[in-house]
């Protein structure tokens, strides 16, 4: 469920203009999206982020289903008090969560190159029949729509010297550099890029 609200609160992140993205729930912290726009040639980073953390209505959900009458009155109280401290923190419906939005543009060649990258690394993407992670952590949903295919892959917490580690880190520079507009970490970017093209034999 978290993961349905998630999508259908960064609408942006599906529109007919979007070449990448990645779908982020870490498991403290808001979701958010970032990705590639192109536009008539123009190409631009994006990001969606939200104000808080969707995953805490799955929570409260989960609490409030909770059978008080198998704890004792402490532990009661306690879920009690956790109840109404997310209905206070949470708007009472889940469309009403803020969005954060900025976007931020970038050369076509560069622009071209992320898109590489993100293609190369999807196509090798392979499915484990499980996956035997923690509870706690982020999880990384990349995808890429094409008119011959769609392309997605999902990633748990990769090692950082990993390529998924590496992509993972490319898109939290494309954040950074989008929710700043700090333009020297183009200067950070363009070397994780240009080093995962030479990985990756793009």
């Amino acid at each position: 469920m978290p993961y349905d609200m998630v999508i259908s609160l960064v609408g942006d992140a599906y529109t007919r203009d979007v070449r990448a993205r990645v779908i982020v729930m870490p498991s403290y912290a808001p979701e958010y999206a970032v990705g590639i726009r192109e536009r008539d040639g123009a190409y631009a980073i994006f990001y969606l982020g939200f104000d808080t953390n969707v995953w805490h209505y799955k929570m409260l959900e989960s609490l409030k289903k909770m059978n008080p009458s198998v704890f004792d009155e402490s532990i009661v109280q306690g879920l009690n008090d956790a109840i109404a401290e997310l209905e206070e923190l949470l708007p009472k419906d889940f469309q009403d969560v803020g969005v954060e939005r900025c976007e931020i543009a970038i050369e076509p060649v560069f622009g071209k190159d992320i898109l590489s990258v993100w293609h190369t690394m999807l196509l090798q993407t392979r499915y484990a029949p499980s996956r035997n992670v923690g509870q706690d952590g982020t999880d990384y949903h990349f995808s890429m729509p094409g008119n011959a295919q769609y392309l997605s892959g999902k990633a748990w917490e990769p090692p950082l010297d990993s390529d998924a580690g590496r992509l993972v880190s490319i898109a939290e520079t494309m954040k950074n550099l989008c929710i700043t507009g700090d333009v020297n970490l183009l200067g950070q970017l363009q070397p994780q890029v240009d080093d995962m093209l030479a990985r990756l034999g793009g």
